[in-house]
């Protein structure tokens, strides 16, 4: 009785530099392949965020702006009840949304939406202070969010919502101005 032989003493020739070269052109043209369908059926950067609405003006030369009076209501407390199931509305975030030239088979994305309010100069009605001082840094973040494909022009398929007041620097804006801007919001 014979047994196989699982190992052989004799090793076979190591592949030419041929063979190896051939297999690293499929392998580099499947991963150029991959991503050029993930950038065509992703949406990249052709799919923008809205299809059908109008994208928000961040042209910093004609800001409105909202004065405050003395007498505007602050900030409301936070609720200490709060959670995310009682003070969030869960089921607008994730929900299908029509995507021009991306997304699914069907045309529709899964995805979050950020509304972002209109940029606008909050101001004392007394001494013509302004909240706060726009940073280089948060007009970017907001940039980004507009140009991004989350973004929404419609407040209510909206599921996060990004107020337009700079508060990255502490130090240069006033609390009580910031705590009225955000109440006058709708």
């Amino acid at each position: 009785m014979t047994l196989p032989v699982k190992y052989s003493a004799i090793k076979p020739p190591p592949p030419s530099p041929m063979k190896l070269l051939d297999v690293n052109r499929y392998v580099i043209g499947f991963v150029v392949a991959l991503v050029l369908l993930a950038l065509w059926f992703g949406g990249g950067s052709g799919a923008g965020g809205e299809a059908d609405g109008e994208r928000l003006s961040l042209d910093l030369a004609d800001i409105p702006q909202v004065v405050l009076d003395k007498e505007a209501e602050l900030a409301r407390a936070r609720n200490r009840n709060c959670s995310y199931w009682d003070c969030f509305n869960v089921y607008r975030c994730g929900g299908q949304r029509s995507v021009a030239g991306g997304g699914g088979m069907d045309g529709s994305q899964e995805r979050i939406s950020i509304y972002v309010y209109p940029l606008k100069e909050y101001v004392d009605a007394d001494s013509k202070r302004a909240a706060f001082q726009l940073s280089k840094e948060f007009h970017t973040i907001l940039k980004t969010i507009v140009n991004s494909p989350y973004y929404t022009s419609n407040p209510n398929e909206a599921c996060l919502f990004m107020p337009t007041l700079d508060t990255l620097n502490q130090n240069r804006i006033d609390t009580t101005l910031v705590g009225k801007a955000l109440a006058s919001l709708p």
